[in-house]
């Protein structure tokens, strides 16, 4: 088969990056798999891994937040592999920061809010009125 041409992240995590493409333009038989080849961008291919799949499309697993990876993508037909497609980078996404806690309640936050709001009203009326 001809080579993949184009590879798009669909959705990426701090550890896992979906990834769509579209069957090469000559398929050159029914299209039995598609190997898709990915290394982190600083290791020059010199440590890859091979991820196996019957469809056009796979989720990346295991990976290493706020990191560029590289992949290739080539189909496989009964007649053989084909070329793998040229080079595609993405990176993961950083750690994200918890706003208060882990897990923190969206309703306590909100009485939280609304609690500290009440008492700075009362504290700003308070000045005011002892003012006079």
């Amino acid at each position: 088969p001809s080579p993949v041409t184009s590879i798009q992240a669909k959705d990426i995590t701090r550890h896992t990056i979906s990834l769509a493409w579209q069957p090469p333009e000559r398929s050159n038989g029914v299209i039995l798999e598609y190997e898709v080849k990915y290394y982190e961008k600083d290791q020059n291919e010199r440590s890859y891994r091979i991820m196996k799949t019957s469809s056009r499309s796979t989720d990346i697993k295991g990976l290493t937040p706020l990191t560029s990876y590289v992949f290739h993508v080539r189909a496989r037909t009964a007649a053989g592999y084909g070329e793998f497609s040229g080079p595609f980078e993405f990176m993961t996404n950083s750690v994200p920061a918890p706003i208060i806690g882990d897990g923190a309640n969206s309703t306590v936050l909100l009485v939280s809010v609304v609690g500290s709001v009440v008492l700075l009203i009362i504290l700003i009326s308070a000045f005011v009125i002892s003012r006079r």
